[in-house]
């Protein structure tokens, strides 16, 4: 862009030609168009007349101007010219703007013919002069360059068209960069050229050098002028260099902008351009905040300014157009803001000068300007404009204000000058509109400022937050509780229209979807506050109003599922938050939340703060017994009503200070102030926030003297500073308590004067300063000090707290009452963290527990309420999962109540625990119960009524499924109730009934205690069917002709009522979940006991009352019992026994019940012996032969067995006939035989002393009998061996197998008594003659394998110095002989060979040991002679009596060769012929 020399060929990008081509094209232009040319055509120019043949010299001697001004950067257009106001004066001074004056040297011939005709010209002429003979515009000043184009600009008596092209040349200069900040005086001539685009004039208009004369002539600027003029500005906006700029230039862009964009004279292109613009001067603005440094010194700011309210006032009463144009607004609101400080009293209200030797150069632009921007946005949007500005001026403002807010998020909150007109006059504006405006557009435009607002500031917009959703929801509530019926009759409605409301509910749901935790963190900055309302349940509560399809009545269909939608966010969130918490940690810190604690006195604090407002005599102690206030000292209830002072009437406040009999309690409430450093305007703005001052002078009196004394007390004066006075500085003044007494009294009286309505005219200035003269210390106060109270006053009212204008009034009372008495001290904020970040995951829970308490059960009853309503799918399974985290969410924090109520309406809905003859509606007909079944597949499927209605009703379905993973998923003890136990047990039975439940339910149970499976209830029809190839389903419709015959519409219902309950696992729910089992829920099963059968119930009456009575047994044994309880339940199962109208396989069931209950209980043993004699064996009808021999009479035996394993019982048990009587009934079949030989082989293993008992024949018998089940095996023995005869292969072994080793058990645990010396030998000779007739006995099994093994079994233990015999003497085995052979050989002889053997074999080997004697012998001779007549027999006898000679032999051969004996020999054997 530089060139090297001026014979360098230009290229087109060089600055220099750029600028001289603007030149000649705008001087081109003024010689053609400008009305200060006299000769403007060719001739003129070829007569000389044009600039361009003057040479350089002939200009600067017309114009007495030296060369060096040239030369040195032009001074004409130099640092002594910088501002438009000093140019325009130096061209007067230069005689270049006094074309028309008469004079001598205006009338000579040479006199320059630029100098008489367009002063212009010499600027743009002298530029080019200058930049002819440069390279490089670096060598040249960015004033000097620009200044030229500036003045054209500038210059009223021009044409539209040169002024268009010197904002072309402009433009181009800033597009290009060929202005930059490589320039000298760069900054300086940046502001330049805003100050001359923003005051920009064209031949149409006066001229004027005002900012708010030019922006009020936005109407009359030609648009083409507007649109060049904002090309500029946005350039200028969105440069780099914005932030040089200062508040002045800022705030005069600012002003031009926005009258464009309000302008609706100008074109929707033009204005739509401005409104761009707009927003990037926002972005700009706002986005640098957080960069800016407050103003406010120390950590208190005192809002004293004024928000331009009187400015407002006269607004367009000469604007014939009303609402086209807010210019005049702005600027005169503009000149009132000007006032808002000392500082911008001088920064704004003046122009930017320059002195030809020093350049004061204005700070960059900085808070001042935010808040002169947007005091410009709420002239706007103010109430009292409210008729001033269409809808579409005040819809931009707000979005502004709303973009401004969203850029700055809680940055505003550091400068404490911008968050007061936010909080104050903007929020009481949007409210304003939220609560009185219908239309659609600024409502929207209100309602997202607001909740941008409260998304960013909520924390610190308490009271403007409640008060505007007190005033929403009040609207969206308007005639909820009308019908239908009586909004029609009511005629037109004066309530807001519906379209309203839904924006409404619309704009806030951002609320709930945005901010986390939303309704919690509502709760803990309002509900917990004594001093707020309890916004968020209050929310809460209208959303489930709302939420009701009713509402639709009286606002539009999308209403209600809005504000369902904030319930099921609500409690989504809660869930979520939930799930993170460790329950035992949040049960441990229960009650240690103060907020939740002053949250559960809120309702007490509410009801004596009423009290004190009627009457503070009784009010006042109410507070202390209740704790609130400390004690009746008065430093405690000083203290209580400066912090308390929301609720307390602030009337009653006052007139309680100013008692004369409570002086003290006066001081001491002054004392709890900070005054330091505080004007004593400002310190009287804080102290009357508190209580409203009383009316009576002396009342007054005596509040303003504490408070004199407690002003001076605050202050630190420090005597030095009175030696060197310094204006605007606090410090310097000093006044005793004497001086600020009169100085208060004043300053009431001046609030009053200048704000009171009635006073027609104001105290001036010098009427107030007149007044004070001689009370600062028996001196003058300060002019200045003075003149800052005045205008305090002047622009801020002193809000009285509960002060009442009237109704025409009523929306600034209300506003000041509530908000603007709040909002004069405003602490400057160094914590900006939300609620939601102050506390951890278990106070939240704490909290989020005292929400849903209050508002838990109001939206379950709207979601219950929707869920019935609802027809669309989608909603009706998301209400169900929202309830179901409902539930979840009371058993986290134990509200058994809620929790109940949730199980007992899904209940409702489920239909299952309702009788069947309230389900149908009168067109449905009764269904009878039918059983089908596919035999192929062993399927079955029950039709009735209630499978039929179930499988239609599709929420009824959901329901259940809900319903028992709700109890499934339960984790806390005692959580359900009687009630719904109750329900769900009449759900289980009304199952149970239809056959859509099974009744065993403790399988495990069942086969641990040995018994069989339940019988269902009886069908009315059974039907088994095979399954065709079309289907099973398909076909049912033809299977019969009759009645009961199921449609195939039926059963597949019914199909899909079982696979409902089959995915509701029902029996994990209710029994796999040991939570919910107590010892009362036994009780409760019991209690669904029918108490008699009916013709209703006569098909499942015996079957349901065994299902019940087993559950509770099974519940019992698992443990949920206890004493008390367990006498309780055997008596009712007594009771249960003795019913006449039941069969006697149910007596026999509930026997065995009985019994388990027993063996459980092991302290019974006289029931159970009564129950043995009396009940069991005193009815040989009911459990006779037929019951023993069934499935279920062997549960029961086992059952009996168990409690003699109970060593409690096990005692009287063994005395009892019946059982030993039951147990030889049953022992002779195998199965039973196995648990008898069990409980026989235990007996003895564990007694071992039960051989001298009298049970042990009882014992022995059974063994027998036992021993003989295996007689079964001879059959299988006799078919093999006729088969081996034959000559058959035979593989398979004896089918009998069991049956075998069972009896050789048996026959084992018989021998144990014999060979354990220990027990044979404290045997009686009965009890051993009874074991000696049993292994006899067994020796005659027809089985030949237990016959053999008995024989051989008995030969061991009978003959003498055998490892295994018994070796007794002689005389006992006689006895045996005698005692135990013969008695069984007399009535059984099927195998006396054996058995005859076995005798002689012990004769033998006791004969061979020198044991036997002649009676011995004697004995044995007569048994064989018994049998002698058989051939087997005889020989037997012959070999005997041969092995009896050759065994003397060996004797007697042996006595020769030794030494006799000197014991006595036995008896003589005899002779052979003997």
């Amino acid at each position: 862009m530089v060139g090297n020399s001026r014979s360098h060929s230009i290229s087109p990008t060089d600055s220099v030609t750029i600028v001289i081509k603007e030149c000649i094209k705008l001087s081109t232009a003024m010689r053609k168009y400008s009305n200060f040319t006299s000769q403007s055509s060719v001739s003129a120019l070829l007569s000389g007349s044009s600039e361009l043949f003057y040479n350089k010299q002939e200009f600067l001697q017309s114009n007495k101007v030296n060369e060096s001004e040239i030369d040195d950067n032009m001074s004409l257009f130099s640092a002594e010219a910088i501002s438009l106001d000093g140019l325009v004066v130096k061209l007067r001074d230069t005689n270049l703007m006094n074309p028309n004056k008469n004079s001598a040297q205006h009338n000579t011939a040479h006199t320059n013919p630029i100098k008489q005709n367009d002063p212009l010209l010499a600027g743009l002429l002298q530029l080019r002069l200058m930049l002819n003979k440069l390279d490089s515009l670096n060598d040249i000043d960015s004033l000097t360059l620009i200044q030229p184009f500036l003045v054209v600009i500038a210059t009223g008596k021009i044409s539209t068209y040169i002024t268009s092209l010197a904002l072309d040349s402009l433009h181009k200069f800033l597009a290009l960069d060929i202005i930059n900040e490589s320039m000298d005086n760069f900054i300086v001539n940046y502001r330049e050229i805003v100050n001359a685009v923003i005051n920009c004039k064209t031949d149409n208009q006066k001229i004027s050098n005002t900012p708010s004369a030019t922006a009020s002539n936005v109407s009359n600027i030609d648009d083409t002028i507007l649109i060049r003029i904002l090309s500029i500005l946005s350039i200028v906006i969105n440069s780099q260099h914005f932030n040089s700029l200062s508040d002045s230039n800022v705030h005069e862009i600012l002003t031009i902008i926005m009258s464009v964009a309000c302008n609706k004279k100008k074109s929707e292109v033009l204005r739509k351009n401005a409104e761009s613009i707009m927003s990037s001067i926002t972005i700009k603005l706002f986005s640098k905040l957080n960069d800016m440094k407050s103003k406010t010194t120390g950590t208190v700011y005192i809002n004293d300014e004024s928000y331009s309210k009187d400015a407002l006032k006269d607004v367009f009463e000469n604007d014939t157009e009303g609402k086209d144009d807010v210019s005049e607004t702005i600027h005169k609101n503009e000149e009132q803001v000007q006032e808002v400080t000392d500082d911008d009293r001088t920064m704004v209200s003046k122009n930017i000068e320059s002195s030809s030797t020093t350049r004061n150069i204005e700070p960059n632009f900085g808070v001042p300007v935010l808040r002169l921007y947007l005091n410009m946005l709420l002239s706007l949007i103010t109430p009292e404009n409210q008729t001033r500005h269409t809808n579409s001026t005040k819809i931009l403002a707000l979005q502004f204000i709303n973009m401004s807010v969203e850029l700055s998020g809680d940055d505003i909150l550091s400068h404490p000058q911008l968050f007061n007109v936010i909080s104050d006059p903007i929020f009481k504006s949007i409210l304003f509109i939220i609560q009185n405006s219908n239309k659609l557009s600024l409502l929207q435009a209100a309602l997202q400022l607001f909740t941008t607002l409260f998304l960013n500031l909520h924390c610190h917009l308490q009271m403007q937050i409640e008060l505007t959703l007190n005033k929403i929801f009040e609207v969206l509530l308007e005639g909820t509780n009308k019908t239908n019926k009586e909004v029609e009759t009511d005629g037109p409605s004066k309530s807001r229209p519906p379209k309203v409301k839904e924006l409404l509910i619309e704009q806030i749901s951002i609320l709930w979807t945005r901010s986390p935790s939303f309704f919690t963190s509502l709760f803990i900055n309002f509900d917990c506050n004594l001093d707020r309302s309890d916004v968020a349940i209050n929310f809460l509560k209208a959303l489930t109003t709302l939420s009701l399809p009713e509402s639709s009545i009286t606002s539009t269909e999308t209403v209600p599922p809005i504000c369902l939608e904030g319930l099921v966010s609500f409690v989504d969130d809660l869930y979520t938050d939930l799930r993170n918490v460790n329950r035992q940690q949040f049960l441990l810190e229960k009650d240690t939340i103060d907020l939740i604690k002053k949250r559960e006195r809120k309702t007490m604090f509410i009801k004596c703060a009423e009290e004190f407002n009627i009457k503070p005599k009784i009010g006042i102690p109410m507070l202390i017994e209740k704790g609130f206030i400390k004690s009746d000292q008065d430093s405690d209830l000083a203290e209580f009503l400066f912090e308390n002072n929301s609720r307390v009437n602030k009337k009653q406040i006052g007139l309680l200070l100013c008692d004369p009999k409570r002086t003290g309690l006066l001081n001491e409430f002054i004392k709890l102030f900070n005054f330091e450093n505080l004007r004593v305007d400002e310190a009287i703005r804080i102290l009357l926030t508190k209580f409203r001052l009383p009316g009576e002078s002396q009342q007054i009196e005596r509040i303003v003297e504490a408070f004199s004394s407690g002003y001076v007390s605050s202050q630190k004066y420090d005597s030095t500073k009175l030696e060197n006075p310094s204006e605007n500085d606090n410090a310097t003044v000093q006044p005793d308590s004497d001086s600020v007494f009169v100085l208060s009294y004043s300053i009431i009286m001046l609030n009053t004067d200048l704000h009171n309505p009635q006073v027609k005219e104001h105290m001036s200035f010098e009427d107030y300063s007149g007044n004070l003269k001689g009370c600062y210390n028996s001196q003058d106060f300060p002019h200045w000090y003075l003149d800052k109270i005045y205008c305090s006053i002047r622009d801020k009212e002193i809000v009285m707290p509960e002060e009442h204008h009237g109704d025409e009034k009523w929306f600034e009372d209300a506003w000041n009452n509530l908000i603007s008495s709040t909002t004069v001290m405003t602490e400057i904020k160094t914590d900006f963290r939300t609620a939601i970040e102050k506390y951890g995951e278990i106070e939240m829970a704490h909290f989020n527990r005292a929400v849903f308490k209050n508002v838990g059960p109001s939206i379950l009853s709207a979601l219950f309420q929707i869920f019935v309503a609802a027809s669309d799918e989608y909603i009706t399974t998301r209400m169900l999962t929202t309830i179901e985290k409902c539930s979840s969410i009371a058993s986290f924090f134990n509200f058994k109540g809620l929790f109940n109520d949730i199980l007992r309406n899904i209940s409702k809905i489920t239909t299952l625990a309702i009788p069947e003859n309230e389900i149908l509606s009168p067109e449905m007909d009764t269904i009878p119960l039918v059983e089908i079944k596919a035999e192929d597949s062993n399927f079955v499927i029950p039709v009735s009524t209630r499978s039929v209605y179930f499988g239609k009703n599709y929420k009824g379905q959901l329901s259940t499924i809900v319903y028992f993973r709700i109890i499934r998923r339960n984790r806390l003890i005692n959580m359900m109730n009687d009630i719904t136990w109750k329900e769900t047990i009449a759900m289980l039975l009304n199952m149970y009934e239809n056959l859509l439940f099974p009744g065993d339910i403790f399988v495990e149970f069942q086969k641990k205690v040995h018994l069989t499976k339940l019988l269902a209830p009886e069908p009315v029809v059974k039907l088994n069917k095979n399954e065709e190839s079309r289907g099973l389903f398909s076909t049912f419709a033809s299977y019969l002709t009759g009645g009961e015959e199921p449609t195939a519409e039926e059963i597949d219902y019914s199909i899909r009522t079982m696979n409902c309950l089959q995915i509701s696992k029902i029996k994990t729910s209710l029994f796999g979940n040991g939570t919910n089992l107590t010892t009362d829920v036994i009780d409760y099963f019991l209690d669904a006991i029918p108490e008699k059968k009916t013709r209703e119930n006569a098909r499942f009456y015996e079957a349901e009352l065994l299902f019940i009575t087993e559950i509770s047994v099974a519940l019992f044994s698992l443990g949920k019992n206890g004493e008390q309880f367990s006498d309780s339940l055997l008596h009712r199962l007594t009771d249960l026994r003795s019913r006449k109208d039941i069969s006697k396989k149910t007596v026999c069931r509930l026997t065995q019940y009985v019994l388990i209950l027993l063996s459980i209980m092991d302290n019974k043993t006289d029931y159970l012996v009564e129950l043995l004699s009396k009940e069991i064996g005193g009815h040989p009808d009911v459990f006779d032969n037929d019951f023993f021999q069934s499935e279920e009479g062997l549960g029961f035996v086992h059952s009996l067995l168990n409690l003699v394993n109970i060593s409690n019982y096990q005692e009287k048990l063994f005395g009892e006939e019946t059982l030993w009587n039951i147990l030889k009934l049953v022992t002779p079949i195998y199965r039973y035989g196995l648990i008898t030989f069990d409980f026989l082989e235990t007996s003895i293993s564990n007694n071992p002393d039960i051989s001298n008992t009298d049970n042990f024949f009882h014992m022995i018998s059974l063994l027998d009998v036992i021993s003989s089940i295996g007689a079964v095996g001879n059959a299988w023995e006799e078919e093999y061996e006729n088969l081996v005869k034959s000559g058959h292969k035979v593989n398979s072994e004896n089918p009998h197998k069991n049956e075998i080793e069972l009896a050789i058990k048996s026959i084992d645990l018989c021998l144990k008594f014999i060979r354990d010396n220990s027990i044979f030998s404290k045997l009686d000779d009965t009890k051993r003659c009874t074991l000696i007739q049993v292994l006899c006995h067994q020796c005659q099994n027809p089985c030949k394998e237990i016959r053999t093994y008995t024989t051989k079994a008995l030969e061991t233990i009978l003959c003498f110095n055998n490892e295994k015999a018994m070796n007794l003497p002689v005389s006992d085995i006689e006895s045996l002989i005698e005692g135990g052979f013969m008695p069984l050989l007399e009535n059984d002889q099927s195998h006396i060979t054996d058995i005859l053997g076995i005798v002689g074999k012990f004769y033998i080997s006791y004969l061979e040991n020198d044991k036997a004697t002649n009676d011995t012998f004697i004995k044995i001779l007569s048994i064989f002679n018994k049998f002698v007549e058989d051939t087997e027999v005889e020989k037997q006898l012959q070999q005997l009596i041969i092995d009896k000679k050759d065994i003397i032999k060996k004797l007697k051969n042996t006595s020769t060769m030794t030494t006799p004996s000197i014991s006595p020999s036995p008896s003589p054997i005899p002779k052979e012929s003997d």
